[in-house]
């Protein structure tokens, strides 16, 4: 992840308890868009949840943004992980148009 050529180095950021890796969120730049990052991923260790630990972390990335003088951050999330949705709305996204992706699966 860090060494992806769109990841921000200085925009990956971890949350630890004690000696221990509990949270991660990291920001990515846009191509083409110098102004708008993309928060790529935030993630919390199952028995770190419930602690604000993605919150701290979401406000940590936005102000980081900020202080940058980014405009915009965009994120996307699964419709089956709620908490994160309304983490995200609580923070300040705005939801934007689904778009429905489709799979299938073809016999060998």
């Amino acid at each position: 992840m860090t060494d992806h050529p769109t990841t921000i180095p200085e925009a990956f950021l971890i949350a630890c308890r004690d000696e221990e890796y509990i949270g991660l969120t990291y920001l990515r730049r846009v191509p083409g868009l110098p102004h708008i990052l993309s928060q790529a991923l935030t993630g919390v260790t199952r028995d770190a949840r419930g602690l604000g630990v993605a919150t701290a972390l979401k406000v940590a990335g936005i102000e980081w943004a900020r202080v940058q003088g980014i405009a915009e951050i965009r994120t996307w999330n699964s419709q089956h992980n709620p908490r994160m949705i309304s983490i995200n709305e609580r923070s300040g996204f705005i939801r934007e148009i689904a778009v429905c992706e489709f799979r299938k699966d073809l016999p060998e």
